[in-house]
């Protein structure tokens, strides 16, 4: 195995701890402004969550909110790195 390969594996656990901790903030800060969340069925209705909160952001300040932007950016990331590690193994 080359480091090139230790290194997409990384930054694939990077992005996607990124994303779980990004997904956190923004439930919670949508809990915070009085939304009822279902922890039961958190992760089939994270998606939903992070969708509402930035609509509820952009209608706050008019624009999109930088944490669904880097939401976006590490979902996006893990794809990329984990296609990447499956090309170079």
């Amino acid at each position: 195995m080359t480091p090139l390969l230790y290194i997409t594996i990384a930054l694939a656990g990077l992005c996607v701890t990124s994303f779980i901790t990004l997904t956190m903030i923004m439930v919670s800060r949508l809990q915070a402004r009085g939304e009822k969340i279902n922890y039961l069925l958190i992760k089939l209705y994270f998606p939903v969550y992070v969708h509402r909160y930035n609509k509820m952001r952009q209608e706050e300040t008019g624009q999109s909110s930088p944490l669904f932007n880097a939401w976006v950016l590490t979902i996006n990331g893990t794809w990329i790195f984990a296609i990447l590690a499956l090309i170079l193994k």
